[in-house]
């Protein structure tokens, strides 16, 4: 029978490196043999105090912050010839005693003086102002301001319902408003200026003569605009006048083809609006519904004309259109809304090239919506009318161009809309619908007309030069394509903005594509036949193109331009 045995060795330093012991209840002697880590640490300890090796460095190494063995003399010092010593005693790490608790109660001591100071900042917090800006005095007169108002609320307000009167009211001296009232009041003035060139300034210099031209005296409203808005906030308050001023900062921008600051200060006034709705609930007032839908179609034509992404969208939480008001709802604006109302993220998407898939059925939908949309017969104002005319036919083209970029377009296809000379019966409904309007209702509105009528020619150039001669050039009793480009490009070149700015460019591209067309006798003989015995606009519009627009003074000529070749 197998029994388990434990034995139990116990050595101490002056044993040898083994033992011999009899095991019990057994017949023999075993021997026992000690580790090898106790033969070493029995070894250690039993040499002299002075030999055994230390647990930290030696004084030498100690100084020269390099490895000590410990030894003595260790081998760092025996390599160098240095004396090798134990005599300097090791600090213990770290803060001890009454240092330590010193040092923790000034650190938390500190802490809740930093975390007091901070609250109370916030707590007294103001916004942080410009000391150097003043008021520039004799800059914006009263006069000046009332002569903005009074052509913005008679003739601009339909078109544009951007603020109320009493955004304006700064009993008489605007020097005495507040900073808020009084850089909104510039930025309007300056708008007015530079977008309309109706409205000319007072400003004059000591001796009498005008400060500046009205672009320049419109700049310099700007920049004392953006000083005082500084001065009042670095951080913008989200409110309607906040949005109201960021959208009059972005019509300047843009009509002084600052592109850029245009699209910030655009960006800016969608989400002020945003922010205002969620912070304010603002969205039931007249004046927040309004700048809603106007921030919404401002928003969309820039982001087709420039590619930029949307950031105002339709939903169930949409201020209601039937809400704008009497005056509004029975303007030329809320045919603008309806106009914009289906280019929303999914076109802006297929037009930046975002998405890709859409089909051929929701384009001609989309063509049909916009043609029927707005009509000549409408009872509006003349400078509603033709912004609501020139932007109909502007958006069909852009549909247009965007079928052709999505492959869409055919010679035979059934769809007229997606058709190769779909621009010329554009460019043919722009011509009539526009003709008959007075020069001063397309001046108001500024650089985005003028804009919109070159986009229409440039297109129209690249197809009248594709188009076979019996459709480009029809008998000399009718209109063809290149009747309705010299009407277009007379408008570009007689609006403010349009000479200087893009007439060039289209006269570069006909000197490239159609340079027979610069022959400025070419130019006016058919249309000013036509317009001489205009037929009824209640008649049907012929392919070949044969009306005009009914009561035309067969005098009026005044529309072409044939000395710009």
């Amino acid at each position: 029978m197998l029994m388990s045995t434990h034995v139990i060795v116990i050595w101490d330093d002056n044993d040898n490196d083994n033992v011999t012991t009899t095991v019990p209840f057994a017949k023999r002697s075993i021997t026992v043999f000690k580790p090898p880590h106790l033969r070493i640490e029995s070894a250690i300890y039993s040499l002299p105090f002075n030999m055994r090796p230390h647990k930290h460095a030696c004084d030498a190494c100690s100084r020269r912050k390099i490895k000590c063995d410990g030894n003595q003399p260790c081998s760092a010092c025996t390599h160098s010839s240095l004396q090798c010593a134990y005599l300097t005693r090791p600090q213990p790490k770290g803060r001890q005693g009454r240092s330590a608790n010193v040092i923790s109660a000034l650190r938390a001591s500190q802490i809740g003086n930093i975390h007091g100071s901070i609250a109370q900042r916030d707590k007294n917090a103001r916004p942080l102002r410009s000391p150097e800006y003043h008021r520039t005095p004799g800059l914006l007169s009263s006069d000046t301001i009332d002569a903005c108002s009074n052509f913005f609320f008679a003739d601009f307000y339909s078109t544009l319902p951007v603020l109320q009167h009493e955004m304006l009211d700064y009993s008489g001296d605007v020097m005495n408003t507040t900073t808020e009232t009084y850089y909104l009041i510039v930025s309007f003035c300056a708008f007015i200026i530079i977008q309309t060139g109706t409205v000319h300034h007072t400003a004059s210099n000591p001796d009498g003569s005008l400060l500046q031209s009205d672009v320049g005296y419109g700049q310099a409203l700007i920049n004392e605009a953006l000083e005082a808005r500084r001065s009042a906030n670095a951080l913008i308050q989200p409110s309607v006048q906040a949005v109201v001023t960021s959208f009059l900062l972005y019509g300047s921008y843009r009509s002084l083809n600052d592109q850029s600051k245009a699209w910030f200060f655009l960006r800016e006034a969608t989400t002020l609006y945003m922010s205002s709705i969620l912070e304010e609930n603002a969205q039931k007032s007249l004046a927040s519904n309004q700048l809603f839908w106007l921030l919404l179609i401002t928003e969309r034509s820039y982001s087709i004309r420039k590619h930029r992404p949307l950031s105002l969208l339709l939903s169930s939480s949409s201020p209601d259109i039937a809400e704008l008001g009497k005056e509004t709802a029975a303007s030329g604006f809320v045919h603008l809304v309806n106009l914009f109302r289906p280019f929303d993220e999914l076109f802006i998407g297929l037009w930046n090239g975002t998405l890709s898939a859409c089909s051929v059925d929701w384009l001609v939908s989309l063509d049909e919506h916009v043609k029927n949309s707005a009509s000549p017969s409408l009872d509006i104002s003349d400078i509603q009318m033709v912004n609501l005319l020139v932007t109909q036919q502007w958006l069909r083209l852009i549909v247009w161009q965007l079928s052709n970029n999505l492959g869409f377009l055919s010679s035979v296809s059934t769809h007229e809309s997606l058709n190769f000379q779909y621009p010329i019966q554009i460019a043919r409904d722009l011509t009539i619908s526009t003709c008959r309007l007075p020069q001063q209702s397309m001046e108001i509105h500024g650089i985005g007309l003028v804009e919109k009528l070159f986009d229409v020619a440039y297109v129209l150039i690249d197809v009248i030069a594709y188009t076979p001669l019996t459709v480009a050039e029809p008998p000399i009793s009718d209109l063809g394509p290149k009747d309705y480009l010299t009407y277009i490009l007379s408008l570009v070149a007689k609006l403010r903005g349009g000479e200087d700015r893009f007439l060039p460019l289209l006269l570069e591209k006909l000197s490239q594509i159609l340079p027979d067309f610069l022959n400025p006798l070419t130019w006016s003989l058919p249309l000013a036949s036509f317009l001489e015995n205009p037929a009824s606009p209640s008649e049907k519009i012929s392919p070949s193109g044969g009306e005009g627009w009914a009561g035309h003074d067969p005098e009026d000529h005044s529309f072409l331009q044939p000395s710009m070749g």
